[in-house]
């Protein structure tokens, strides 16, 4: 069945890559949400990440970035504040930056 509903749902492992007002499939039983099936891939901005220093790959090139939804993902050095990356939903790693 496809509703337009809106519905207020827990903080879960879904929730941290779902936007207000993003389209996805819910699955609830008895009013209650029981599963979120989200894209595979989502686009968000990164809200917070230390600056990359070049030269700085001791440990790898990777530095953790905040997203606007407050999960923390691991970005490579370059990505900047204020910048959109793909995130994997399902793994929820890294992907790519988006191109503006």
């Amino acid at each position: 069945m496809e509703t337009y509903e809106e519905t207020r749902i827990d903080d879960d492992d879904f929730s941290k890559y779902l936007l207000e007002g993003q389209n996805c499939e819910v699955l609830s039983w008895n009013d209650k949400v029981i599963g979120v099936d989200l894209p595979l891939n989502v686009e968000l901005e990164v809200t917070m990440t230390d600056p990359g220093v070049k030269g700085n790959t001791a440990s790898g090139g990777d530095k953790p970035a905040t997203v606007e939804t407050g999960a923390t993902v691991i970005v490579p050095l370059f990505i900047q504040i204020g910048e959109k990356i793909v995130v994997d939903t399902t793994s929820g790693k890294y992907v790519r930056k988006v191109k503006k």
